[in-house]
């Protein structure tokens, strides 16, 4: 129904219809008291109403500025991101989409000056990280899904009534057109382990082996492995208890939020080595905080070494030690280069490879859909070529033995 409608006595009736929001998001609301000598008259007088205040500019809309729009993006839907997600939307916002449609009113956006920000970040699109060269398609595919992410939610708020982007014909929209991501072939694998185990049993390799050989055996999410904790670890039934992720903000701020989905709140097995590892690590920490004096109230399973800031608490580690770590391993011992992210989608298919189902894959990783496991369904090319050898010799058979009855 166009709004709604309240019998406030014999034959009358109080009619209410929303248009637009005031400069804080709230809606505005019109109201009318009529006369009507039934529902059916009193609702024939709403939807008259309805029209009559719908062909009113919608309130803030005519004159406010994209740019005093994003004030309130950021005050009301701000807090509902995670910190690491907010700070990478302000960060686009501030750098590429502010400049472009700052000084616009928002309610004069359409698909042609959307169209426009898109080619321009195509042809004069100059990375401002201090790298050389335009934007990859990945990155503009990010400022415009932040782009219709924002203008998604104008139109929840009744500043606009349609998102221009989405009068933007599908094959002219921009495209991720990401890179599949690298996994560890049998021999890259085999070379990788060797060069990781064969690294002295200090604190600091003890804790990256750890890390290394859990993404491996787990799956898990960088961020879900820094926020481990002592308390997550269960030796006797080798399980670890997956509920919350770690992030780090500007100002190298640390915390931990909620996990990426419900269905990221798991529980992960692991092996004989990933336990004998924990015992080692365990051991090697607990020395570490003896020797600089330290205590470990929150219990984190993996400690800050370097770049700390004093006091007697350890912290926990920085979420990006560990690509530094990898980088500096892989680069020393001649391996090809892998990201954290990488073990993961080895793990998946590896785990697939050797004959896991997809769906116990899938709670493994902690994805919410199926469609999100089966990206990681990368091929291992000795399971490639066996197939090939298989078909070779099915197909093999069938021309030397063809059925007379085809």
């Amino acid at each position: 129904m166009p709004g709604t409608y309240v019998k406030i006595g014999p034959e009358k009736y109080r009619l209410y219809v929303s248009n637009g929001s005031d400069a804080r998001g709230h809606p505005i609301r019109h109201t009318k008291t009529i006369t009507a000598k039934s529902e059916y008259d009193a609702k024939r007088q709403l939807n008259e109403f309805y029209l009559s205040v719908k062909k009113k500019p919608a309130g803030n809309q005519s004159r406010m500025k994209f740019a005093a729009f994003y004030k309130i993006w950021k005050e009301r839907h701000g807090p509902l991101l995670s910190p690491t997600t907010y700070d990478t939307y302000v960060l686009a916002i501030e750098d590429r989409i502010i400049p472009y449609f700052g000084n616009m009113q928002l309610k004069r956006i359409n698909e042609t000056q959307v169209q426009g920000f898109i080619e321009e970040l195509r042809i004069d699109g100059e990375r401002h990280d201090g790298w050389k060269g335009k934007l990859a398609p990945a990155s503009i595919f990010k400022f415009y899904r932040i782009l219709r992410a924002m203008l998604n939610r104008a139109v929840a708020w009744h500043y606009l009534t349609e998102n221009p982007c989405n009068r933007i014909e599908p094959e002219e929209r921009p495209k991720p057109n990401y890179k599949p991501r690298q996994i560890l072939q049998k021999t890259e694998l085999s070379e990788f382990l060797a060069a990781l185990f064969s690294k002295k049993d200090t604190a600091t390799n003890v804790k990256y082996k750890l890390m290394v050989y859990l993404l491996l055996i787990s799956g898990l999410r960088r961020g879900e492995l820094y926020a481990l904790t002592w308390e997550d670890v269960d030796m006797e039934n080798k399980r670890l208890t997956i509920n919350k992720s770690a992030y780090t903000v500007k100002g190298n701020q640390r915390g931990t939020k909620e996990p990426k989905t419900a269905l990221s709140n798991r529980a992960v097995f692991f092996d004989d080595l990933a336990a004998q590892l924990f015992k080692l690590h365990k051991e090697r920490q607990e020395k570490w905080l003896k020797k600089h004096k330290l205590s470990n109230p929150g219990q984190y399973l993996f400690l800050a070494t370097e770049g700390r800031n004093g006091g007697t608490e350890a912290e926990r580690s920085n979420p990006s030690s560990l690509y530094h770590w990898l980088r500096h391993f892989t680069r020393m011992n001649g391996l090809p280069h892998i990201s954290v992210h990488a073990l993961r989608h080895t793990a998946a298919s590896y785990a697939l490879a050797a004959g896991v189902d997809i769906l116990s894959v899938k709670d493994m990783l902690g994805h919410t859909k199926l469609s999100t496991t089966s990206i990681y369904l990368h091929g291992l090319e000795d399971n490639k070529q066996a197939a090939a050898r298989v078909l070779s010799s099915a197909y093999e058979e069938i021309i030397k033995n063809p059925d007379p009855g085809d």
